[in-house]
């Protein structure tokens, strides 16, 4: 099997799961270009040193979020971004920042390779470049913790001991180098006493670490770094409280992607009906209950909370657009020509369903209708196929407090 029919099988088999990859994408493209021009008027300002406010769309269940997600992706790498895929879940609940700086770091990607982004990037990367001392510089004149200061000395500074660099990699990926050998390490460079290097919880960290691990990207690429946040809609699985805290951190992913040279753009996919049946809509809306009683004292976290309602309800104004007959058509041209170089095999086109495709079955399930019926006439081209839809629902069960992960548990480490 040579490695284009390999490509092509694996597309198919990502199409006939409905879960779409790479090889998938790269060959169906999107046919959503007012979305796809929009981010690249966003990453052309990321990748100049300016901030650039989120890209937020919506779409019914099943129409394509995930699929436009890929090719967003596909085209920041092609760009030479380090990219991220997140997808919300009880183990990356959205108000959790440690579990997410941890999911982004695991599934963060540079172009070209397959490991996870810094640790791959580092092998080439020169700690006494300008582009490291940009980032150094840039530490010691924002607010964040002496830890982070202390740790990218150590890194410029010891940069031939592999091993403790690929340590200093971790804790910026949510796994903590002890506080006791960082000041060992600083005492052996003659900087015992140059930073303030104490033991906060991690959860007052892991914003600080998300902002240096897209600035690293910045250094280590000349581009920055893409975070593609999936199905937020999730988040009516959770609790009210932590819905709320989900808000704030999406508020929060808001403003950073906004600050000049932060070289970081989120991007947010959610379904329209999460919007309207829980945030502005519902009994009560989401919207309504924190406006009347306020779930924290605290006014930066309220103000958070009010700018990822803002953000998530920005998506209703950018929902995937419907496609037209001739669009539908040229993608089924393109998934026969992928099943053909697949299987070898030429096949027919399929017939729309009688009547035509009902406005409730998505084009991921005609997808997998073709690929199905395709499938049958391999084995017997005179079988008659006749194959029922039923388009699956959103999954509304409750997730407790209890099933997330913790976010304040021990410190960083003696």
């Amino acid at each position: 099997m040579n490695d284009t029919v390999r490509a092509a099988r694996s597309a198919v088999e990502a199409l006939r799961s409905g879960v779409p990859n790479r090889d998938a994408v790269a060959r169906l493209g999107t046919t959503q270009k007012g979305l796809r021009d929009a981010f690249d008027t966003a990453l052309e300002a990321v990748g100049n040193g300016l901030g650039a406010g989120p890209i937020v769309f919506s779409a019914g269940f099943g129409r394509g979020k995930s699929h436009l997600l890929e090719c967003l992706a596909a085209e920041a790498e092609r760009n030479g971004f380090v990219t991220s895929y997140v997808t919300v879940s009880a183990e990356a609940p959205l108000g959790n920042a440690v579990a997410v700086l941890k999911a982004m770091a695991e599934s963060a990607r540079a172009p070209g390779h397959e490991g996870k982004a810094l640790h791959e990037l580092a092998a080439r990367f020169r700690a006494s470049s300008a582009a490291f001392d940009d980032v150094r510089r840039w530490a010691a004149e924002t607010p964040i913790e002496g830890r982070f200061q202390a740790l990218l000395h150590l890194y410029q500074e010891l940069h031939a001991d592999e091993e403790l660099c690929m340590r200093i990699l971790d804790d910026l990926e949510g796994n903590a180098l002890p506080v006791g050998e960082m000041r060992r390490a600083l005492k052996g460079i003659g900087q015992a006493g140059a930073y303030d290097v104490h033991n906060p919880r991690a959860a007052l960290l892991a914003p600080s670490r998300i902002l240096l691990f897209a600035r690293l990207c910045r250094a280590m690429t000349g581009h920055g770094l893409v975070v593609l946040f999936d199905e937020l809609e999730r988040l009516r699985n959770f609790t009210f409280g932590q819905r709320c805290r989900a808000y704030a951190q999406i508020g929060w992913w808001s403003e950073a992607a906004r600050a000049q040279g932060a070289a970081l753009l989120p991007v947010f996919a959610v379904t329209d009906t999460f919007v309207e049946e829980t945030i502005t809509g519902g009994r009560p809306p989401d919207e309504l209950r924190i406006e009347n009683s306020p779930p924290s004292d605290d006014a930066f976290q309220l103000l958070g909370i009010r700018e990822g309602l803002k953000t998530i309800k920005a998506g209703l104004s950018r929902k995937l657009k419907e496609l037209t007959e001739d669009e539908e058509e040229e993608i089924q041209t393109r998934v026969r020509c992928l099943y053909e170089d697949a299987y070898g095999e030429a096949v027919q086109p399929c017939p729309p369903p009688t009547g035509g495709r009902a406005s409730s079955i998505s084009v991921r399930n005609e997808i997998r209708r073709w690929i199905t019926t395709w499938d049958l006439h391999r084995y017997d081209s005179s079988y008659d196929a006749s194959i029922e839809e039923e388009e699956l629902g959103e999954d509304t069960s409750e997730i407790s407090d209890q099933e997330l992960p913790s976010e304040n548990g021990a410190g960083e480490g003696e």
